[in-house]
């Protein structure tokens, strides 16, 4: 936005009533614009502002807006880069200050693709164990990128490891079933979670051999 007079004097500066964080910049007796705070901290009455000037305050209140929306959104949980850009973008903060705020949530680490990427891996197979290419898909979907993605990845459990874990978890679900239905069930437990019918079919035989050892024994 570019003012094409020079000069303007500021002639007043009123904090708004409902949003206490920002402050109505007045130039030559009517109101111009508002902005953040911190942005207009350096402003006073009877200041003379050239357009370049306003354009930098301008440009610095997107900027700020931005910074603050984003924070707001990542200080409930931990997000990708591309979810913050999908959130501003809702917001509709200008691409500009879109990305500078990327740029440096990400320079300071509170955007972090690569640790969101690896936590995610570990959070998935400690709690909610599922196969690789869901996975993948889940981490795909936001918007992380393949390096990310094979670098989280490279450190997961197998498919059969993750089944069995699974497995094992939900056994208890199935007890007493008679091998048909035990086989239908929990292999769609598992197909649910993304394995592939052969993982499926070794976990199903296995925990089956295991349950009749089980009775044998008791």
């Amino acid at each position: 936005m570019l003012f094409n007079t020079m000069g303007r004097i500021i002639t007043a500066l009123e904090p708004q009533k409902h949003r206490t964080n920002r402050v109505n910049v007045h130039l030559d007796g009517a109101y111009a614009f508002s902005l953040a705070c911190i942005v207009s901290a350096w402003l006073s009455v009877g200041r003379e502002l050239s357009d370049t000037e306003i354009d930098n305050l301008l440009r610095d209140d997107s900027f700020e807006e931005a910074t603050q929306a984003a924070m707001r959104f990542i200080n409930y949980k931990p997000r990708t880069a591309a979810e913050v850009r999908k959130r501003l973008v809702e917001h509709k903060i200008p691409e500009a200050a879109i990305e500078h705020t990327l740029t440096r949530l990400t320079q300071t680490g509170l955007i972090n693709d690569d640790k969101y990427a690896r936590d995610w891996v570990e959070s998935r197979q400690a709690s909610h164990p599922r196969s690789a290419r869901m996975i993948d898909f889940e981490l795909r979907r936001k918007g992380i990128g393949r390096l990310e993605i094979e670098t989280a990845m490279s450190e997961a459990c197998d498919d059969d490891q993750q089944a069995y874990q699974l497995a094992s978890q939900k056994i208890s679900r199935y007890e007493g079933l008679e091998y048909p239905e035990f086989r239908e069930k929990l292999g769609s437990l598992l197909a649910r979670r993304g394995f592939s019918y052969e993982v499926a079919t070794r976990t199903v035989n296995r925990l089956w051999s295991e349950q009749n050892k089980e009775r044998k024994n008791d």
